[in-house]
């Protein structure tokens, strides 16, 4: 290993900042709705739904920003709660 890739390695290392992993449910979504935007369907976001009550992430959806550029709201069961209240989209 040159000094020069050590270097640049080693100032890599120091700027990786910890990204946190994402959940098991989210990338089996994401892989799924990878397949329809390598079709070319660029407008589709995955999107996270959190619950109106206790503000718990407990869905994650797809949306098409063009046709929805507003964010969402859906009346979805949420297991915390334990009763249907609505879901709003959330960063």
């Amino acid at each position: 290993r040159s000094s020069s890739a050590a270097a640049a390695s080693e100032v890599a290392r120091r700027t990786f900042r910890y990204v946190e992993p994402p959940s098991a449910a989210r990338t089996k979504l994401a892989g799924f709705f990878n397949i329809l935007l390598k079709r070319g369907g660029v407008m589709r976001v995955i999107i996270s739904l959190a619950c109106g009550e206790c503000k718990r992430r407990n869905y994650s959806t797809m949306k098409n920003k063009k046709n929805d550029p507003d964010r969402l709201e859906v009346k979805k069961y949420c297991r915390f709660c334990r009763k249907h209240v609505p879901h709003k989209e959330v960063k």
